[in-house]
């Protein structure tokens, strides 16, 4: 199975970040969602309401740079704009707009940046100030090139304009079908992704077209160093380091392990040569790496905020794991309390956070990608020590789950047709599952009278569609069976990924992506649409004791409940 796909389990958290008391206030000041606003949104059904019970710092980051490497961090809601210190990872509030939200931040010349507000184009300078540049025009502005031009498309993003600050245009390139990112390169080069055909094209300073490379027909990711090196992220060749003139790459996913953010990265600049800062939206963070070294740190972390290692403990709090990158951000698993108040329990480990479960008997499990092909599981008994769990290097674990009434502890590894069960000694069973198709990874929950669950999607067209079949399946783990327990098919777009919880109740609580919508599969088989129009990729659902249901996601942790 190709990396790029097995974030399904991979779309993990970083440690919790040292905010600086500037941060706190930055917080407050933004605001919580309001409550009425959440539940409108989602669609809850009557008698719910919903709280934001941890909130990252920057929801969705948008970066970019000024051509002297200063680098500037935006909202994608438009509500600020920061300036970002790259040894701290301080980030200093320059502007919050009351009316109009501003557009992403775009490089511009010195240590400003543009940003897009309404039918203007601001340049804005360190301290916040900042001074119209001139009208949008006929394109939305994107670029702005080192010699002087503003770049921008037109044309429902079909073609590449120069913007002139009266507001006039003029085309530089037309015929593409979806341009979704683009970078100017020191000569005047503007480097345009067409996510409509998977082209790499390059528009010289006079306009002339040149197609240097065929890519996935996907988002792609451009920037340009201030030496001309272009770099690239799109699904065909993952994060990569690309020859302009002959269109060859030198992949540097290798650089970026152990970073969860560089696993789709949505947006990233260089400071410097050999240097990247990179922004997901997906998971809300933003990292630093020495593309030379490889060495990289965390500089804004999401807390926890889009975790998929999520459970309730036996005293009915919410647990959540939290990985980051880079010595200084250990590894950690958190209380969270329903008002946001955290308290370490595990910390010290090195990776990611995969996945944790509860045994009966309130041991915890913590199970820890350290790489691409391989997985450490610790256990904890309540209030001792940790110690690791043998066997599970030999794998690349997905998710962990626990029967309730025996302690049965089970795993399952990416890309492998079977379940596989541990005790504390090391691997003691493979139990090997006939699914209905081949599928992607899947993951598991033991509901409280000890039926396991898996939910997963088939595997022949999950790259092709035109639809995806996605199921919630019964595992006998006896016979090697496996029953449909609840389905829902997807037409064809980006990036299936699933999780589910049982509640105490027996219900299954079930997350569905792209759509971001939470199904409730009752002890019927009833299937029921909860909630719909959820954050960007929601990646785990945990179910209390009180019926309570929490859900992570890049906007933060969310609490539905009964009022």
């Amino acid at each position: 199975m190709p990396w790029r796909f097995k974030w399904l389990f991979l779309l993990f958290t970083i440690l919790l970040f040292g905010c600086q008391a500037n941060h706190a206030a930055i917080d407050v000041a933004q605001g919580a969602i309001r409550r009425h606003d959440l539940v409108n949104r989602f669609g809850l059904p009557a008698g719910y309401t919903v709280d934001q019970i941890l909130a990252p710092p920057v929801p969705e980051p948008r970066i970019a740079r000024s051509e002297s490497g200063l680098v500037y961090l935006g909202r994608e809601d438009g509500k600020a704009l920061f300036t970002l210190d790259l040894a701290s990872g301080e980030r200093t509030l320059i502007l919050e707009p009351e009316d109009a939200p501003l557009g992403p931040p775009f490089s511009g010349p010195g240590d400003t940046v543009f940003v897009r507000v309404e039918g203007e184009v601001w340049q804005v300078h360190p301290d916040g100030s900042h001074e119209v540049w001139g009208q949008m025009g006929g394109g939305a502005a994107w670029c702005y090139t080192p010699d002087g031009r503003m770049i921008g498309v037109a044309d429902e993003q079909r073609s590449i304009v120069e913007l002139f600050a009266d507001g006039s245009s003029r085309e530089l390139a037309a015929g593409f079908v979806l341009i979704e990112n683009m970078a100017a390169s020191p000569d005047g080069t503007v480097f345009v992704g067409d996510a409509g055909t998977g082209e790499l094209v390059a528009i010289g300073p006079d306009g002339t077209r040149r197609v240097v490379a065929a890519l996935s027909p996907d988002h792609t990711a451009l920037e340009v160093d201030r030496n001309g090196q272009l770099y690239i992220e799109n699904p065909a060749i993952g994060f990569a380091m690309v020859n302009p003139n002959d269109g060859s790459w030198t992949n540097l996913d290798e650089k970026l392990l152990g970073c969860p953010a560089f696993t789709m990265p949505n947006h990233f600049v260089s400071p410097e040569p050999g240097h990247m800062v990179i922004g997901s939206g997906a998971t809300s963070q933003v990292m630093w790496v020495n593309l030379n070294t490889g060495d990289k740190k965390l500089l804004v972390s999401n807390s926890g905020a889009n975790s998929a290692a999520l459970d309730i403990g036996p005293d009915d709090h919410l647990y959540v794991g939290v990985s980051g990158c880079g010595t200084p951000h250990p590894t950690q698993v958190i209380r969270l309390a329903d008002d946001g108040t955290r308290k370490v329990i595990v910390d010290g480990l090195e990776g990611v956070i995969q996945d944790i479960a509860f045994e009966p008997e309130g041991g915890l499990y913590v199970l820890v990608n350290s790489g691409r092909e391989t997985s450490q599981l610790y256990y904890r008994p309540e209030n001792g020590n940790l110690t690791e769990i043998p066997g599970p290097e030999d794998y690349s674990l997905g998710s962990i789950a626990v029967d309730p009434q025996t302690g049965q502890l089970l795993a399952s590894p990416v890309g492998e047709p079977f379940v596989a069960e541990f005790t504390l000694e090391g691997e003691v069973a493979k139990h090997f599952i006939e699914f209905p198709k081949a599928t992607m990874p899947f993951a598991l929950d033991v509901a409280p009278d000890g039926t396991v669950y898996a939910c997963t999607a088939e595997a022949e067209r999950y790259l092709t569609g035109p639809v995806i079949e996605r199921w919630i399946l019964e595992l006998d783990l006896q016979s090697g069976s496996s029953s449909v327990v609840a389905q829902i098919d997807q037409q064809h777009g980006c990036c299936s990924m699933l999780n589910l919880s049982v509640a105490p109740t027996g219900d299954i609580w079930w997350l569905v992506n792209p759509e971001f919508q939470l199904y409730r599969v009752t002890s019927a088989g009833e299937v029921v649409r909860f909630g719909q129009d959820l954050f960007i990729d929601p990646s785990a659902v945990a179910v209390d004791g009180q019926g309570d249901v929490y859900f992570t996601s890049s906007e933060g942790i969310f609490r539905i409940y009964g009022e």
